[in-house]
């Protein structure tokens, strides 16, 4: 019965926007603020990436059929100040990239589009690149089948990965694995799988996973365009670390950010993002460092109690799946399934 309802429901939707509902859609929707969110950019096609002809389509949507107002301008709006047009849009990009600088931020100049965007200092400075990078890295260097794995690593995940024998999957694997861990332990972990199994990481990051420059975070700051917002030093799991460790990758990213830039930095990102990666504790330091607001990485609209963990959307690359996003069709299926009726039928 519920795989049908659900079946039932992912019918309605694209029943819905096939006859034109997404300009129905929008309009019902056109006080609910989305925030989308991206992270990596390539010239051509390319697993993973915002290609530039998807994003230029993107784009082309947004620039059409929405207003793209700042996070700024957001956090504002919540807070008493000016009430935001109808069908606003915030773009954010988060860890620092130089993909951005040379691909997707020419792009959102020329159309005048604002964008936040949020950087890992340490990653800048070249002192550490981010740890899902390694991991994917390490992965793509070694043999699955016949790799080495720590002796502490839980029997439970060395026995999946034995299971699956594949690369995508175990880094699912791992990457759950790892991912609650303080990012001391994550880094050990990581150079022992490497020593393991015959291979080097690099101290700094290889080409491929490159951060942007102070320059280019200069240029971009002074444009007007592109707003820089603090996403840690290390990009550890702020839940997993030691309050002290905590609010010093809070703390240390404000701080370094407005030194470079010469300008306060009023807006922070929580690294991963997922409600167990943040916690009470964390949203109190990022208030007392003096933050106006805080993204996440979860799925929801903006509502007012949300300034401290702002929901987003991440921006895929699949058409059907962003038009469902930015015109409101997500939003509508999900009033839908929480009708009391629907709920009924659920519990059949």
């Amino acid at each position: 019965m519920l795989g049908q309802l659900k079946r039932s429901k992912s019918r309605i939707v694209r029943f819905t926007a096939e006859l034109g509902g997404y300009q129905l859609a929008r309009l019902l929707t056109k006080r609910q603020p989305r925030i989308l969110m991206y992270h990596r950019f390539s010239d051509t096609p390319k697993h993973g990436f915002v290609d530039l002809v998807t994003l230029r389509q993107q784009l082309s949507i947004l620039k059409r059929d929405f207003n793209v107002v700042s996070l700024g301008q957001l956090v504002q709006s919540l807070n008493g100040g000016a009430p935001l047009p109808e069908h606003a849009i915030v773009l954010t990009v988060d860890d620092g990239y130089d993909d951005f600088y040379q691909y997707a931020y020419p792009e959102f100049k020329a159309l005048g589009i604002p964008v936040s965007f949020f950087v890992t200092t340490g990653f800048v400075d070249g002192k550490t690149w981010l740890w899902p990078d390694m991991l994917t890295d390490l992965l793509k260097n070694i043999d699955i089948e016949t790799a080495h794995w720590p002796q502490h690593t839980p029997q439970k995940i060395t026995k999946n990965i034995a299971q699956t024998k594949d690369r995508k999957s175990t880094r699912k694997i791992l990457n759950s694995y790892l991912m609650p861990l303080n990012l001391s332990t994550k880094l050990a972990w990581l150079r022992e799988a490497a020593d393991l199994n015959a291979y080097h990481i690099a101290a700094s990051a290889p080409d491929n996973y490159a951060p942007v420059s102070w320059d280019g975070l200069r240029e971009m700051a002074e444009s007007g365009i592109v707003d820089i917002g603090a996403h840690t030093v290390m990009h550890p799991t702020l839940s997993g670390e030691l309050p002290s460790r905590a609010l010093e990758e809070i703390n240390q990213s404000k701080a370094r950010l407005e030194v470079e830039l010469g300008a306060c930095v009023p807006h922070f990102c929580y690294p991963n993002g997922q409600p167990e990666d943040f916690n009470n504790e964390t949203i109190k330091m990022v208030k007392a460092s003096e933050f106006g607001c805080a993204v996440s990485a979860h799925c929801e609209y903006v509502t007012l109690h949300d300034l401290y963990a702002l929901p987003r959307f991440a921006a895929t690359t699949n058409p059907f799946h962003f038009k469902k996003i930015v015109y409101g069709v997500q939003w509508l299926s999900r009033r839908i399934s929480q009708h009391r009726y629907f709920k009924q039928l659920k519990a059949i």
